[in-house]
């Protein structure tokens, strides 16, 4: 699909086109040779507003973007990292250390060499 502000020129351009030719029409024969004119000028005059719409809602879009990347903007990002959990492993690490190290020292001394 063609964007609405690409299309918006040349539909209007299309629309006063097809209604200088059903103006130019006279007789009694005008409404059956002017009926595909006039049904063509209704579906661009749908398509003229749903493109208008579709302007609208984008231009609404757009600016809710806007917005919303203002806030990032002005936003100052700085990762926390926790660091209880490594805290609380390396007490563990030390406390089994302590225990074997206090383990190696209670079980006696070390065999005596054979003679």
């Amino acid at each position: 699909m063609i964007g609405p502000l690409l299309c918006e020129p040349f539909t209007k351009e299309r629309i006063a086109s097809l209604q200088a030719q059903v103006d130019a029409f006279s007789g009694p024969m005008k409404g059956a040779f002017t009926g595909p004119f006039l049904q063509e000028i209704a579906d661009l005059k749908e398509d003229l507003a749903a493109y208008s719409a579709e302007e609208i809602a984008a231009k609404e879009r757009a600016g809710q973007l806007q917005s919303a990347l203002k806030i990032l903007g002005d936003t100052n990002v700085a990762p926390e990292i926790s660091t209880a959990s490594i805290d609380k492993a390396l007490g563990r690490v030390n406390a089994l250390a302590t225990k074997m190290h206090s383990i190696s020292k209670t079980s006696g001394a070390a065999p005596a060499a054979a003679a």
